[in-house]
């Protein structure tokens, strides 16, 4: 019995130092649940910002490449347009190129050239039968002098 008494005496001297150990761990533990919501939210912002952040990036690189390929395919239709319509002025844009626009470029180009070289060889035949006709009607005439 005088054990039991002399460590009920002991425990009582702990008691305040376990008492304290306790509730320093307690606030500890509170501190550290209000630290973790606000690590928490923390992430959650620059999840939201980078999510965000990607996704602006993702929507000015799309726009960047749709630029690059819109814009020459309307140089071209421009100029396809302008040919249909009878103008042999233009000059076809984006042919120097390495890509696929600029090999439709150099096709629509090479048609074109292949047009005027067609239309310079009928025209350079027609001009050549009425040289003959010209001259046959010359002879003719000057045998009816």
């Amino acid at each position: 019995r005088a054990a039991a008494n002399r460590l009920d005496e002991v425990h009582a001297g702990f008691a305040p130092a376990f008492d304290a150990i306790a509730a320093f761990a307690e606030s500890q533990g509170a501190a550290m649940e209000v630290e973790d919501g606000v690590v928490r939210s923390r992430i959650v912002a620059l999840s939201i910002l980078l999510g965000g952040g990607a996704a602006l990036g993702f929507v000015v690189l799309s726009w960047l490449i749709v630029r690059s390929i819109v814009r020459p395919l309307q140089g071209i239709t421009q100029v396809m347009v302008a040919l249909s319509s009878g103008d042999r002025q233009v000059t076809v844009p984006h042919a120097d190129g390495r890509d696929e626009i600029a090999a439709m470029a150099r096709a629509v180009q090479e048609r074109e050239l292949e047009r005027g070289r067609r239309r310079k060889t009928l025209t350079d035949q027609f001009d050549g039968l009425i040289r003959a006709v010209i001259a046959r009607l010359d002879s003719a005439v000057a045998r009816v002098d």
